[in-house]
């Protein structure tokens, strides 16, 4: 089983969008895939999937306390957000816990028989564009790391603030007989909403060519938009035949990114 974090600086860098697309591919593909929400603003669960959850909801992992778990799609369930992962941040930050970045860790050790976690081939976290004591457990929870980088003026340099962030954070993380840091969870990046006739798409892919921590390069489409409103993902619309032949560069494309995606993260130890 892999953990998979999409983590973003800011809104609208399309991390629910690539959360919910990539999920959809490996579940295509024969994966189970449990998606949990951590995002206040709710995206994912509510309107992707229409599901509005409080009692049973993700912020029930940091209270130690049961979740609910939908079956969304085939081979996809949903462990749904609530609006009060807006209090969330305050109440772990007020909280005695000694470790506060390792509560969501100690919660899906504890919890993984119960929902059978081990089933599952890969779990993704949708996150709130931050990187507070929500995000800083996804961190520590997740092999792996995939932050969203957009060809405008800030996208080389959230990719450093990023980089920073999460380097400084692991490395406050430090086992205390060997002195090293004891989680090792690998921040990676992708170019996303890249346009083929635009000069900051064509300076983002310039800057990141021979980055090894960019791994996929995603192109801006307007049917991404669509994925979110219909409910239906990029593999999913490719099977249309009629729409494929419209847009097969684009689908081939998507096609390749993910695949590299999902190889380089089966290759993460």
């Amino acid at each position: 089983m892999k953990k998979i974090g999409f983590i973003a600086e800011k809104g609208g860098a399309g991390k629910t969008t690539q959360t919910y697309n990539f999920g959809s591919y490996l579940a295509d593909k024969g994966n189970r895939v449990l998606l949990i929400d951590l995002d206040h603003q709710l995206s994912l669960s509510h309107d992707i999937f229409g599901i509005r959850e409080d009692k049973y909801s993700s912020v029930n992992m940091f209270r130690d306390l049961p979740v609910k778990v939908y079956n969304v799609k085939d081979n996809i369930d949903l462990i749904a957000g609530s609006l009060t992962l807006e209090l969330l941040e305050k109440e772990i930050s007020l909280s005695e816990n000694e470790m506060p970045s390792l509560v969501l860790s100690y919660w899906l050790e504890d919890h993984k028989n119960e929902l059978n976690l081990d089933s599952y081939d890969y779990i993704l976290f949708d996150t709130h564009p931050d990187f507070g004591i929500i995000n800083r457990n996804v961190t520590v929870a997740s092999d792996v790391i995939i932050s969203p980088l957009e060809p405008n003026l800030f996208g080389w340099a959230t990719k450093a603030r990023i980089q920073g962030r999460v380097d400084a954070f692991l490395g406050h993380l430090i086992h205390p007989i060997t002195r090293k840091p004891f989680v090792d969870t690998k921040l990676y990046f992708i170019n996303n909403k890249v346009e083929h006739n635009t000069r900051e798409s064509r300076e983002l892919i310039e800057k990141t060519n021979n980055d090894q921590t960019v791994i996929a390069t995603i192109p801006n489409k307007q049917l991404f938009k669509a994925t979110i409103r219909k409910n239906k993902s990029i593999t999913n619309m490719s099977k249309e035949k009629t729409l494929y032949q419209r847009n097969r560069t684009f689908f081939e494309k998507i096609d390749t990114e993910y695949r590299n995606l999902k190889r380089v993260i089966d290759k993460t130890k």
